[in-house]
Parts: C-alpha cells; structure tokens; sequence
C-alpha cells in the first residue's frame, strides 16, 4: 500500500535465476494536503443598527465551500451572508481529494439593535423645573437625550427644559450612538412657578395692611394655583 507520492520500482527472477529489467510506476495521485483556511471580511466594522454583510475567500483548489452560524449545522456557501444580529461565523474548505481545510471563524460584534432603557422623568410644577433619570444604553452607549413639547419637534435635552407657567405635554426618549431610540416618557403638568411667586407676594401684603381688597386679590390669585401644598 503506497501512502504518499513516490516511484515504485519492480522486477522479476526466473527459476534460474534471470532477472527482468526494472519496471517504473511514478504514483502522482496521492494528495492529502489541506487547502488554505478560507479568509474573512465585511463591509462594515463601525457600530450598527442594521445589517451586517460577511464575504468569504476560499482557496482555488475548493470544491465544496461551507460554512456555520454558531456552531450549527454546515452550509453550503455561493454568495455573501446577510447577518443580522451578532454571531459567530466559521468555514471551511474541502478539496478534490477530500482533504477538508482548517475550519477559519469571524465574530460579528458591531451590531447594535437594542433600544436604550426607558428613562424616567420628574417635574417639579412649583419651581417649573425637571430632570431625566434612568438614562442607560448597554449597546452602544447613550447619544442623547431628546425632549418635546406638546407633540412639537423633538430637541436635545440639556438641562432643565424651562418654560412659563401653563399647562404642558412634556415627552422624554433617548437615543443610542447608532439611532435606536427607547419608549418615551410622557408627563402632563401644570407648571406655577409664577403664580405661586404672585400668590405669595400677595399674601404677604394682606397680612401686613388687613385691608379686605388686598385679602380677596390674595385669594384670587390662591384660587388660581393648582391643588399643592402651596394652595393651603
């Protein structure tokens, strides 16, 4: 049994002794030389919230091209593979001879599809300030924080959205470094910051002058306060 390329020489002797010329075989059929590992790439390595596209090299003398997501099971391979999500990704070439290739591997780890947490969002009608909490992005990591009122356009948050005394529809979301937005927070309010400071002020003139016009003006403008422990 001849295991490997080689010459096999033969000859032969008769009863008496003759010996026949030497015969050549030349055996050049035998290959058991793995092709090369199959080579990766993609279109993208930056942070993502949407596809990512993996191309893969084989060596020329491939007869078979597979390859597997995570370990399960092998896949023939005729064009490149749309990956949605992050993985691991192996192939893995096989010859004419049946020699099969080194299996080569790519991790896909810049895929990024999930929305920031839902942020929480305070808002202190007395003094018409407000604050955003809660604000995490395991993924990506956190862009910034988007704020609108009364379904206006969104704006960045910055600090304390300040507006005048009034009645509002105020929304809070946040956005993640590749545009995945979390569910939005959404607090209705009466902000009196400014009929609080009126209200009190003229109080205060009713207690010092006891005139009955200056305690109904100070009334009026209690009335317009919303219930709060400032009301009372």
């Amino acid at each position: 049994v001849v295991k490997e390329n080689t010459t096999v020489h033969a000859r032969s002797t008769d009863a008496v002794g003759n010996i026949s010329q030497v015969t050549l075989l030349a055996v050049k059929n035998i290959d058991k030389v793995a092709p090369v590992t199959p080579n990766f790439s993609v279109d993208s390595t930056d942070q993502t919230n949407g596809d990512v596209e993996v191309t893969i090299t084989f060596p020329t003398d491939t007869v078979a091209k597979e390859y597997r997501i995570d370990s399960g099971a092998w896949t023939s391979y005729t064009a490149p593979i749309t990956i949605s999500q992050n993985v691991k990704v192996e192939a893995r070439a096989k010859d004419n001879a049946g020699n099969y290739s080194e299996v080569g591997s790519y991790s896909v780890t810049n895929i990024d599809k999930t929305a920031p947490v839902k942020p929480t969002f305070t808002v202190n009608a007395n003094t018409n300030t407000n604050e955003v909490k809660n604000v995490e992005d395991a993924g990506s990591g956190v862009a910034k924080v988007l704020y609108a009122v009364d379904g206006g356009t969104w704006k960045e948050y910055v600090t304390t959205i300040t507006l005048p005394d009034g009645q509002y529809e105020l929304k809070v979301k946040v956005a993640d470094k590749v545009g995945n937005e979390s569910e939005t927070t959404t607090v209705i309010v009466d902000l009196y910051k400014e009929r609080l400071a009126l209200a009190e002020a003229s109080v205060k003139i009713a207690q010092g002058s006891l005139s009955q016009n200056d305690v109904e003006s100070a009334q009026k403008l209690i009335n317009k306060l919303p219930n709060s422990t400032e009301k009372t």
